[in-house]
């Protein structure tokens, strides 16, 4: 495990204190990515980058929104049933779609 800090003690009126050292999680399993997973991931990313795009006025929202579903349309096409249901299950709470796609991606 790589440890990110190493361990202070602190004085303090009460007597040292030190606090354990930080740890990075282990990687669970890393995704294998073929072909058809990375043109999911572009697609993802391109839905990713239209959200600057919307921030345009007046015509932004209109443009971003009708790029965004044409890659989701995509998006589905290419995924499996399975990662599908991952994928929607993750987007929900991933501020980004292709990090949501890359943790449907990794097999539980």
């Amino acid at each position: 495990m790589p440890r990110f800090l190493p361990e202070i003690p602190i004085p303090t009126p009460f007597g040292k204190v030190s606090f354990p050292q930080p740890e990075a999680p282990p990687i669970k399993i890393k995704p294998e990515l073929d072909d058809r997973r990375r043109q999911a991931l572009a697609q993802g990313l391109g839905m990713d980058l239209t959200t600057p795009l919307a921030m345009i006025p007046v015509l932004g929202d209109f443009l971003a929104e009708a790029i965004s579903d044409m890659h989701e349309a995509e998006l589905h096409r290419l995924l499996t049933d399975e990662e599908s249901q991952r994928w929607i299950k993750y987007e929900k709470v991933s501020p980004l779609t292709t990090l949501a796609l890359l943790r449907a991606f990794i097999r539980e």
